[in-house]
């Protein structure tokens, strides 16, 4: 049971250069809390329409960190995400905090971290205001948190030897970060596709590299034997929307869907997802939605490839030039027969119950009242 003032921090960023990833999770964590009673407080460096219209859902409030034109630390492969250097942010991290404390007259009960410049630098000098949650999936920097989360397919306890030291490990896809209607939407009863194959393209939100369009393309030009209907899935942060736009209009099979709230329901809509490698492939195992994953980084292939050596997703990489006959591959592997296409649908649901973030909650409550 939380008291009525009971509260916890949030430090994520989205942005056409970072992706909405890293908010979106934190945000379906934020969601779950706000159930136990607790009040979140977002403390971000941009602004978007995708963060502001997801807060209000959940009533949690959002605190902007001011511009800083010095240069970033430069310690880790993602440093450039943060202009300013880890000792500025957790400065501006700190104003905001204390000034929520004030208010609220008593801590928060944990602060939770989503951020590939972020590392044990900005933690130590902000664990002194209260416990810390790290979310990660690169395990390429040290950490000093009192948990860490990596919800990575495949990983292990030891993934993260050498960069933590008395941080509770919560990894695997047992805590992926979920929203409720991912338990809330009832899972259909899929049948095999049998002359329509209606497709959700789904490559972010933001696909800077315009790659939904590269995969449409491609798509309409199956030589398969359905009749092929695509749903685009992606955000008002897309810089490509323009042309997103102008596809579909242009294309009877086409429609474009932008800042979806209800997603699981949209998934329950179509046969196949052709998605990027990310948090979202946990949303579509979730309705069992069988999909094609593009790699479109060096980063997302070694979980990628686990996925595939498990016969749980299909693989291309958009990096190469043969997406038409990549995808006229996979998606006849996926589609060959009745059989195959159901068991993959039995096979991804059994991974990911959309239960994870309230597991992860148990642990930061467990913690956070044992504290008290």
């Amino acid at each position: 049971m939380t008291n009525s003032n009971a509260w916890f921090a949030v430090r994520a960023d989205a942005s056409p250069q970072i992706g909405v990833g890293h908010i979106a999770r934190c945000l379906a964590l934020a969601e779950w809390a706000k159930d136990e009673g607790l009040k979140c407080i977002i403390i971000t460096a941009y602004k978007s329409d995708f963060l502001e219209e997801r807060a209000v859902t959940i009533d949690a409030e959002i605190a902007y960190l001011p511009e800083s034109n010095s240069h970033s630390d430069q310690v880790y492969p993602h440093s450039h995400w943060l202009k300013g250097g880890q000792q500025l942010d957790a400065q501006n991290t700190k104003k905001h905090l204390n000034k929520k404390i004030q208010q609220l007259g008593t801590p928060p009960s944990f602060i939770i971290v989503d951020h590939y410049a972020l590392g044990h630098p900005w933690e130590s000098l902000l664990k002194e205001i209260a416990p810390i949650l790290v979310i990660d999936d690169l395990n390429d920097r040290p950490h000093d948190c009192s948990w860490l989360l990596d919800q990575t397919y495949g990983k292990n306890q030891h993934s993260y030897n050498g960069l933590i030291q008395d941080s509770k490990l919560l990894i695997g896809s047992d805590y992926t970060l979920l929203r409720k209607e991912f338990t809330k939407t009832k899972r259909i009863e899929r049948t095999s596709p049998i002359n329509e194959l209606k497709i959700m393209v789904s490559l972010g939100g933001v696909d800077k590299d315009n790659v939904s369009l590269t995969i449409c393309k491609a798509l309409l030009s199956l030589k398969i034997n359905f009749v092929i209907k695509i749903a685009i899935v992606t955000t008002s942060l897309n810089p490509n929307i323009g042309k997103l736009e102008a596809f579909a209009s242009s294309n009877q099979n086409v429609v474009l869907l932008k800042n979806i709230k209800n997603i699981a329901a949209v998934m329950n809509k179509y046969d196949i997802c052709i998605g990027a490698v990310g948090s979202t492939t946990w949303e579509r195992f979730s309705v069992g939605l069988p999909s094609v994953l593009c790699v479109t980084a060096e980063n997302q292939k070694q979980a990628a490839l686990i996925l595939e050596q498990d016969n749980l997703i299909q693989l291309i990489d958009i990096r190469k030039q043969e997406v038409k006959e990549q995808l006229q591959f996979k998606i006849s592997q996926l589609t060959q027969s009745p059989e195959k296409y159901l068991n993959n649908v039995k096979q991804i649901s059994a991974v990911c119950d959309g239960f994870g973030a309230k597991r992860v909650l148990k642990h930061l409550l467990d913690q956070s009242e044992q504290a008290l």
